[in-house]
């Protein structure tokens, strides 16, 4: 049985309460767990949550409702002392940092906590049967002996968190926290400031530079292949576009009232014309 379990930035703790009545506790104080034992066949852990490749952390909006609701921070950025709530920059649910940990996180949490009492129960075993260091014990001696031997399973494995890989990046003007989002969002995950401006404006930015770099590939690659990247920018362009007009629209629709399913069928009648200006307008 799990309890106490909660998660604190990058590191979860968590309080197994264990029911084994024996000499051997069934979690050994220390280690790299950082194992303490709270009274009454209760402990915490100290596990340090993995981070991807970038060193960003994956969170995941507590709000059922929301979608994505998948985002990516950068420990060490943004707000980093006394946070006492945190943000979901699609939805702006708030909730205190703790509660935005992801279900992978949770489960390898549980893992490494079940693998630790693996580890109690064999010592556990070990001492039950009186068996040395080499986990043998003889009985008796001379002409007649027994050797009584026992050999632990192998421990379960841990798998490491599986998170999404989330690439569009932007850095909050106002708490200076890196995150990492799927499409444009509104929020800062970290200080809840609105800066949707913040996202067009990296997303456009990336169109510029991939715009400018198009004379050094004519040149490298010839014409055909700057017209495909000439093409593929004012795709871009438009796509910009369309994302920023249906989350304007979005945000408008939810601010007087509409409910989730009316913002989707509102949406879903939209269609694609925001791809056009004079359909936009209209």
């Amino acid at each position: 049985m799990l309890g106490l379990f909660q998660s604190r930035g990058s590191r979860l703790w968590l309080s197994p309460a264990a029911t084994v009545n024996m000499t051997r506790k069934l979690f050994q104080p220390g280690g790299p767990l950082g194992i303490r034992d709270l009274g009454n066949d209760r402990y915490q852990m100290q596990i340090t949550i993995p981070k991807d490749q970038d060193g960003r952390l994956a969170r995941e909006c507590p709000n059922s409702d929301c979608s994505p609701g998948y985002f990516k921070v950068k420990p060490g950025t943004g707000i980093t002392d006394g946070q006492t709530f945190a943000y979901c920059p699609y939805c702006r649910h708030e909730a205190t940092p703790t509660d935005f940990t992801t279900g992978e996180q949770v489960r390898y949490g549980k893992d490494l906590a079940v693998r630790e009492a693996h580890k109690g129960i064999q010592g556990i075993i070990n001492d039950a049967l009186d068996l040395g260091p080499s986990g043998k014990r003889k009985f008796g001696g001379g002409f007649i002996s027994m050797e009584m031997t026992y050999k632990p399973g192998t421990l379960p494995h841990v798998r490491q968190p599986f998170e999404d890989e989330v690439r569009r990046d932007v850095v909050c003007p106002h708490c200076t926290l890196d995150q990492t989002v799927f499409g444009l969002a509104t929020w800062c995950a970290d200080c809840g400031v609105d800066i949707f401006l913040t996202h067009v404006g990296a997303e456009v930015g990336v169109t510029r530079d991939m715009v400018r770099d198009i004379e050094r590939r004519r040149e490298l690659l010839g014409n055909r292949a700057a017209a495909k990247d000439l093409e593929n920018c004012l795709e871009d362009a438009v796509s910009i576009f369309e994302a920023t007009m249906k989350a304007m629209t979005r945000r408008w629709l939810e601010g007087r009232g509409d409910s989730i399913n009316q913002v989707e069928a509102q949406l879903k009648k939209v269609g694609n014309s925001f791809q056009s200006i004079a359909r936009t307008q209209e």
